[in-house]
């Protein structure tokens, strides 16, 4: 952002948002109170052009928090607030991006099987439309001032919440038994998720360092600080999904960059030597230790694949086209609520065969033209390995969305 002094205003609200750490009870009324118009009184003046940065940063940020935080970011508060900003924010130079007759179906068949199956309108369905909301009502028609501040609200969301990280880590700490091995797991949430989540500020820190476009030093040490203080996390919480995910990306990125073969090189051994010295002071032998002991089945992942695969495929023929419904795909195979452990599985059994062919055509749709897919393929792969082991798009994670409309901007910019 150019407006740096809207930056440091935001930032110190999110470090002000992580420093309360009782996880069982909310702040006092007053200081939510407080905090809620501090946040929003910008954006009737200087900030009203960055609602959608601001709003989902502290979404994201809340919903991250190992306490209980200022804010709430339950799905149908998500949309109420998002219509309220399309009356008072809305920016006066938007473009939308539109919504796809695949979304809108995709919408669709997840509100009428979640609720024919017997449950609630699900959070995926309120992210979905809470995603509709925004691609038509905050985009600006500038695409790359988009990309640049959205890519900011990542970058300054990884560094808070590794900062948050480092405070408050040591209070969330698990011992875990690897091998013949004890281990000190740090992470108040589930730590996959978490790692995963600091993956995206990583990787557009990485993206942004390896073009260097813009001659800055102050930005070029923010990416550079929030890259190391994010990959010291990642691998410190032992996430054997996201590290894979963010490895493959970040070896897309590279390889797509147009900077010359030499200083590709240069990247590369300097990220050999740096992953060397981080292995003989020990930082991988968590993650080294839970991947040399698996038993094969992923941490029981391909055990829970098979019992949902072969429950569904034996099921009556409107179920395998429509599926079972989120809280029904959970425990079908099971005599308990399971979760799938892979996105793709949990699209198949909740909402059929057909759910599944809109979801892969929706997740897939920026690579169906040439436009920007360089600058875009690396962000994407990130989010299609993570859903081969986790289920954040199905669960309504908000910050998935985010980043999917991330890259729908990107790849609507202007091809650089």
């Amino acid at each position: 952002m150019k407006n740096k002094g809207l930056v440091l205003y935001y930032f110190i609200l999110a470090i002000i948002l992580i420093m309360w750490g009782n996880p069982d009870s909310l702040p006092p009324l007053p200081l939510r109170i407080a905090f809620l118009i501090l946040v929003v009184t910008p954006l009737f003046t200087v900030a009203q052009d960055y609602f959608l940065v601001i709003f989902f940063f502290f979404v994201i940020l809340s919903g991250s928090n190992h306490a209980v935080s200022y804010m709430p970011a339950t799905g149908p508060y998500l949309v109420a607030c998002t219509l309220i900003g399309a009356v008072f924010f809305r920016p006066s130079n938007i473009k939308g991006l539109g919504t796809s007759f695949s979304v809108l179906l995709l919408l669709a068949l997840t509100i009428l099987v979640d609720i024919a199956a017997g449950g609630n309108v699900e959070n995926f369905s309120y992210s979905l439309l809470l995603s509709i909301i925004v691609a038509n009502s905050f985009i600006s028609s500038d695409r790359q001032w988009q990309a640049e501040q959205m890519a900011y609200s990542f970058i300054i969301l990884s560094l808070v919440l590794s900062l948050e990280y480092f405070i408050w880590g040591g209070q969330f700490s698990q011992t875990i038994s690897v091998g013949n091995e004890d281990f000190e797991r740090l992470g108040w949430s589930d730590p996959n998720y978490f790692s995963c989540v600091l993956g995206f500020g990583t990787l557009i820190s990485y993206s942004e360092l390896l073009d260097n476009r813009i001659i800055d030093k102050k930005r070029n040490w923010l990416l550079l600080i929030t890259l190391l203080l994010s990959l010291f996390v990642i691998v410190s919480t032992a996430s054997r999904g996201a590290s894979v995910a963010l490895v493959i990306a970040i070896t897309l990125a590279t390889i797509n960059s147009k900077i010359p073969i030499g200083r590709k090189v240069g990247i590369i051994l300097l990220g050999g030597i740096l992953l060397y010295v981080a292995y003989k002071s020990g930082l991988f032998d968590l993650l080294f230790s839970r991947v040399a002991n698996d038993d094969g089945t992923a941490g029981n992942r391909t055990l829970i694949w098979a019992t949902k695969l072969s429950a569904f495929f034996s099921s009556d023929s409107l179920s395998v086209l429509f599926g079972y419904g989120l809280q029904g795909g959970r425990w079908l195979g099971f005599s308990k609520a399971q979760g799938f452990h892979n996105d793709y599985l949990a699209f198949l059994v909740s909402y059929g065969i057909v759910g599944f062919l809109l979801f892969v055509s929706v997740i897939l749709s920026p690579l169906w033209t040439k436009v920007n897919r360089r600058t875009i393929f690396p962000f994407l792969a990130y989010i299609l390995v993570i859903l081969g082991s986790l289920e954040p798009i199905s669960s309504g994670n908000v910050i998935y969305f985010y980043f999917f409309l991330f890259i729908l901007v990107q790849k609507s910019a202007p091809i650089r």
